[in-house]
């Protein structure tokens, strides 16, 4: 028995396992019509197949250890059956195909007792049916569906198969066991080593996820066109431009700098010949997007072009391992979103082969258990999916999340190479004019003046006669009046002395309001001012006047503190106009 890889455990995990049957599961829809859409040509074409392809006669069991193992049966002979919808009046087929999708997906299928899969035949006519092929995900990846599907087709036609076979997916998983990890490790433990702490964007914290959700949509032929070339100029893919729409989309719902979600990687570059391999060769990777709004972005989608080819050797490290590698605490996430991109959707694949698939039509429904996934099928209108759970994720999040994908993929459509990545816009016109009245005041304010001690004059101007300061120890009140006179002959002394704006006075006061006009006094010309606490020791005050170069002490006892002059507040008759001061300057010491 055979080790099953990292990726197969998981996606059991998620779904048999947790009780979730319909999850990870493929649901490949193939109408046709023909000689070959019979029961009896299906089932000889599924015995070649499963005959060919190992992981068609797959069974995932138990290894003893807490994991699972693969068995690979020597024979199987397909679950196949056929129902006759063909009395059914026209225009309730297709929604009795949709129903027994449905309860067909709630049935699932359970890869740990037989291999995980079934086919059946919806018979819509006597020349025509629907085949349901229904697989577990630990099986299969979207490459093998087609591997497998074209093969199908031939068979059907009446062609036969070439006898050159291809890798079995049991020694490619077996060969993975004996992959030396080193070079993983240490790749993704410098990855890390800065830290990646980031903030989820699912809404709740629900472990267990429910039936999905899906928002979906299409850029247009000309749309699309113009990112493949836009992309293309940069050097880059539109894989790149996905990955770095995702993580703009991402940083800036959660207010990070950065974006974390899971990429999925083919896994089919690590042996020769895997790329016509029957099984489950996908991997999902921890993947990382460092964000600034002043890189360009040319230079944003060159990271992104590079970074998943140097991960792409360690494809197949298990998450676990990865977390471990990473040093990530046991409650932090390792991703909440995924995204995946493919070069093509299945039923495009399908129809550049012709032949019969010129005439069939082919449709994939699958459900996975993230919280998000990004999907983008790269055909000749670029395919856009947003499943999502909406016990985490709601309906009008998603929608949100979905309308930001497909304005930035068009914006990234028409930028230059040299576009800061700050500049690429996402919201609506409506969501961008919502957000600007935010920030426009309902009342417009009067200009205010720069200078403080112009705006206190004015103030005492016309509000001569009210309280200015309270003294809370002695009930000691000073008017705005008296306030403003006894600044000004302070002022007017420490100008006397030689002080100029922007050197910097010692203040040794106690609170007060002789306090507060001293401080009025030093801004009255442009100074700046160092408070100093009465209560701690002179030579610890001494010694921040000398660092802060203060000449001039105002004070009403103790030491002078070693100042070249010592000025006491109030000792001189009020004044009532201020000398005069420079304009007000921003760079000038506060």
């Amino acid at each position: 028995m055979g080790t099953a890889t990292a990726m197969q455990q998981g996606l059991l995990l998620e779904s048999t396992l947790a009780g979730r049957p319909w999850a990870n599961l493929e649901q490949i829809v193939v109408e046709g019509a023909g000689p070959g859409f019979t029961l009896a040509a299906m089932r000889t074409a599924w015995m070649a197949l499963t005959g060919r392809h190992d992981a068609l006669r797959m069974v995932l069991c138990p290894d003893g250890r807490g994991g699972f193992g693969q068995s690979v049966l020597a024979v199987h002979d397909p679950d196949m059956a056929e129902h006759d919808f063909s009395g059914l009046a026209d225009g309730d087929k297709a929604s009795a195909v949709d129903d027994y999708l449905t309860r067909n997906r709630q049935a699932g299928v359970d890869p740990r007792v037989q291999p995980g899969w079934r086919v059946r035949l919806l018979r819509l006519g006597p020349s025509r049916a629907t085949m349901v092929w229904t697989i577990h995900h630990a099986l299969i990846d979207g490459t093998a569906m087609a591997v497998v599907l074209a093969k199908l087709g031939q068979l059907l036609a009446g062609n036969s198969l070439p006898p050159v076979h291809e890798p079995d997916f049991a020694a490619f998983s077996t060969e993975l066991t004996r992959h030396d990890k080193s070079a993983a490790q240490g790749f993704f433990a410098a990855m890390y080593a800065e830290g990646a702490d980031f903030v989820p964007l699912a809404t709740t914290a629900r472990r267990a996820a429910g039936r999905m959700a899906i928002c979906a949509g299409a850029l247009s032929r000309t749309e699309t066109a113009a990112l493949r070339q836009r992309v293309k100029a940069m050097g880059a893919t539109p894989l790149n431009a996905v990955q770095a729409v995702w993580a703009l989309v991402l940083a800036r719902c959660t207010g990070q700098d950065q974006a974390v979600f899971g990429l999925v990687d083919s896994g089919r570059q690590l042996m020769p010949g895997l790329d016509r391999t029957v099984g489950c060769l996908i991997a999902s990777l921890r993947f990382r997007v460092q964000l600034d709004g002043d890189e360009w972005l040319g230079q944003l989608l060159a990271r992104l072009r590079q970074t998943p080819l140097d991960m792409r050797p360690h494809a197949h490290a298990s998450l676990t391992e990865i977390r471990r590698w990473a040093r990530l605490l046991g409650d932090s996430p390792v991703f909440k979103t995924i995204v995946m991109h493919a070069h093509a959707s299945l039923a495009a694949r399908m129809r550049a082969l012709g032949g019969p698939w010129s005439d069939w039509s082919v449709r994939l429904i699958e459900e996975g258990t993230a919280a998000a996934t990004l999907a983008v099928a790269d055909d000749d209108e670029m395919q856009i999916l947003i499943e999502h759970d909406p016990a985490r994720i709601d309906a009008e999040m998603a929608a949100e999340l979905f309308a930001q994908v497909m304005r930035l993929l068009t914006v990234m459509a028409n930028a230059d190479p040299e576009t800061r990545v700050g500049d690429l816009g996402m919201l609506s016109a409506d969501e961008a004019a919502e957000i600007l009245a935010l920030g426009t005041p309902d009342v417009v304010l009067p200009p205010v003046l720069p200078c403080v001690a112009s705006r206190f004059e004015a103030v005492a101007a016309g509000h001569p006669d009210a309280p200015a300061v309270i003294e809370a120890g002695t009930g000691r009140v000073m008017s705005y009046r008296d306030l403003d006179r006894a600044a000004n002959e302070l002022a007017a002394r420490l100008q006397a002395a030689g002080l100029r704006s922007g050197d910097v006075v010692a203040v040794r006061l106690p609170r007060g309001a002789d306090h507060v006009m001293t401080l009025l006094a030093i801004l009255k010309l442009g100074a700046a001012f160092l408070p100093l606490d009465p209560d701690l020791p002179e030579a610890w005050l001494a010694d921040l006047r000398r660092r802060a170069g203060a000449a001039v002490l105002v004070t009403t006892e103790g030491a002078d503190l070693g100042a070249e002059l010592v000025l006491a507040p109030g000792a001189g008759l009020p004044q009532d106009m201020p000398p005069a001061r420079p304009a007000p300057d921003p760079g000038r010491l506060a």
